[in-house]
């Protein structure tokens, strides 16, 4: 469903709750500046009697105190998960299908320039697009297996430099490497988020996937328990 609102920090709670009225579903898909919001949207589920809350996760593993300490402003979508689960017993359930890793990287541009962070080889698993829509449509076709649960699903184990690999040989060619690390990728952040500059978040998520930093869970196939099969997905990893 789609609200009929531009601006959803300034939609009345009588206003949002009609809008949700009828809905079996309400998909939440609001960015960082509207974590804060997600109460407000979970509390007009409950009283429009909406069966089933899914919350904008489809980020890196938030479930890793590595990675909170790494992108601080994450913590909001813990503090929205444990709110899901208070409110369980007002009829709404939930399902989080959002530890799902960033999705596989896709070439938008040729240009023969790559920075690896920290010796490139960190094992990661992200998600294809088709794969991350095919989960929320089987949580919904199966909703009375997952209800009130986090799954994790991914499509591919793979690094840095797994992916340079496989690049060069398509393309017959090699491309120019930089190295960079953690610290420095850390230092380079704060100093954007210091001037303003929001693109510093973006900095601190790439080290989520590629940071060799102990405890990030970067890695489904090795670190969760994952939900493929339970899915009915094809890769079951």
């Amino acid at each position: 469903m789609t609200a009929p609102f531009s601006d959803f920090a300034q939609i009345g709670e009588a206003d949002l709750e009609s809008a949700l009225k009828g809905q079996d579903v309400v998909f939440s898909a609001l960015g960082a500046t509207g974590f804060h919001d997600q109460k407000k949207f979970i509390d007009a589920s409950i009283r429009a009697g909406v069966k089933r809350f899914i919350p904008p996760e489809f980020s890196s593993n938030t479930y890793s105190d590595a990675f909170i300490q790494l992108v601080p402003l994450v913590q909001q979508k813990t503090v929205v998960l444990e709110y899901l689960s208070s409110k369980e017993s007002e009829g709404l359930t939930w399902t989080d299908i959002t530890r799902s890793h960033h999705r596989v990287p896709r070439l938008r541009h040729c240009v023969l320039y790559c920075n690896h962070l920290d010796g490139s080889d960190k094992a990661f698993t992200p998600i294809n697009e088709k794969q991350l829509g095919d989960a929320v449509v089987a949580v919904l076709n199966i909703d009375h297996a997952n209800a009130n649960q986090c799954l994790d699903v991914t499509s591919v184990e793979t690094s840095q430099k797994e992916i340079l690999g496989a690049l060069e040989e398509a393309i017959s060619s090699k491309w120019a490497v930089s190295s960079t690390s953690t610290d420095a990728e850390v230092s380079v952040a704060i100093k954007k988020l210091c001037t303003g500059d929001i693109n510093g978040v973006l900095t601190l998520v790439r080290g989520t996937r590629y940071a060799n930093i102990p405890g990030l869970r970067a890695s489904y196939a090795k670190d969760e328990m994952l939900a493929n099969i339970s899915l009915g997905f094809r890769n079951k990893m």
